[in-house]
């Protein structure tokens, strides 16, 4: 599967389990989305957004996006959209 990179970690709220993204390039909910750290990664659907507390089904270039996190990420990982063939 090929991948690209859509962003980075910007700012995490642990408690809530959001993730503020720096997007690079756009995505959707429904993609299928790889966070990666040093040391280790996981894979989850984009499934809520928003920018500016506004729902949102599409991430821009440009946008501070918060996304709901399936498991606990870090500042700076990097956010790749894994395209499928």
């Amino acid at each position: 599967m090929e991948e690209k990179i859509v962003g980075f970690v910007k700012h995490v709220f642990k408690k809530i389990s959001v993730a503020v993204l720096e997007v690079s390039d756009s995505f959707e909910i429904g993609d299928h989305l790889r966070f990666t750290s040093k040391n280790e990664g996981f894979s989850q659907i984009a499934s809520s957004m928003e920018v500016n507390h506004q729902k949102v089904n599409i991430a821009r270039k440009g946008d501070d996006v918060a996304i709901k996190v399936d498991r606990p990420v870090k500042k700076r990982d990097l956010v790749f959209k894994v395209m499928q063939k």
